[in-house]
């Protein structure tokens, strides 16, 4: 049976979406030797080998009080032990009230502003291309060596992270049968824009949105986030659901996402 039995993504309820996805997207990527992931009833939990908090999530947790402690030092003590580097992200609609203090006495620390959930009913895609602005759907590796090394510039990653995602993202592979779709917008012939989807059934998670920052305000986050989201819809995604960075969040909303959720984050990033 599929490992992902217990959260095979609902379109209807967009926070479980997001969690159901990202574990998806994780697994996909199981031929790596540093990728590890799981699926529980009650929770996600994956390892990347990716030494960043925020690609090492427990997400989904719905935990029954008398059992909460004990889960969390079972998914900590994972964690510690494989050398790994943890966000824990919370859902107040479903955790329990106390979660985040219980996670606080282990060590994790909150980010200071909450993470807004978003979703996007492909049906109601705009048509958003701006004059001057190319872009296209990555078909090869040199297509996504090329978006992760836009993406790294625009997040301002450190030296190495393109080289790591696309070790891991090129077995998952850019067929068309395939769950991933990735883009990149130029200018004047210049990569300057990127984003990804993943697709599980009937929804895509989008991730990756970046702009270089000398071609930011020209449009290029809104092109490549439609472009991928109608790509997406195209391998029969009906419903996109993202993470919102507080720079993307105004975009997405005129782009027709709306606000379903946020996420607090508390994060791990050593276990000395």
């Amino acid at each position: 049976m599929s490992p992902l039995r217990y959260w095979r993504p609902d379109p209807s309820d967009p926070i479980q979406a997001l969690a159901a996805c990202y574990a998806a997207f994780v697994l996909a990527q199981a031929a790596h030797p540093d990728v590890e992931a799981g699926i529980d009833p009650d929770l996600v939990w994956t390892i990347t080998g990716i030494p960043i908090a925020g690609f090492n999530r427990v997400m989904g947790a719905r935990l029954a009080a008398e059992t909460v402690d004990d889960r969390v030092v079972e998914l900590l003590d994972l964690y510690r032990r494989r050398g790994s580097s943890v966000s824990w992200w919370l859902d107040p609609e479903t955790e329990p009230a106390d979660l985040a203090a219980r996670l606080g006495r282990h060590g994790l620390m909150a980010d200071p502003v909450e993470t807004p959930a978003m979703a996007l009913d492909l049906a109601d895609a705009p048509a958003f291309v701006p004059e001057g602005i190319d872009v296209r759907l990555v078909e090869d590796a040199d297509g996504m060596r090329t978006a992760n090394a836009v993406a790294a510039a625009g997040f301002g990653s450190p030296e190495g992270l393109a080289d790591a995602i696309v070790e891991r993202l090129l077995p998952v592979g850019l067929s068309d049968a395939g769950p991933l779709r990735i883009v990149v917008a130029s200018l004047d012939g210049r990569p300057v824009g990127t984003a990804f989807a993943f697709v599980a059934g009937e929804v895509a998670a989008v991730y990756n949105v970046a702009t270089a920052p000398d071609a930011r305000g020209r449009g290029v986050g809104g092109a490549v986030t439609v472009a991928v989201c109608r790509a997406a819809a195209e391998r029969g995604a009906r419903v996109a659901v993202l993470e919102s960075s507080p720079m993307g969040h105004s975009l997405y909303r005129r782009l027709g996402f709306r606000d379903v959720g946020a996420f607090r984050i508390l994060h791990r990033s050593t276990w000395d």
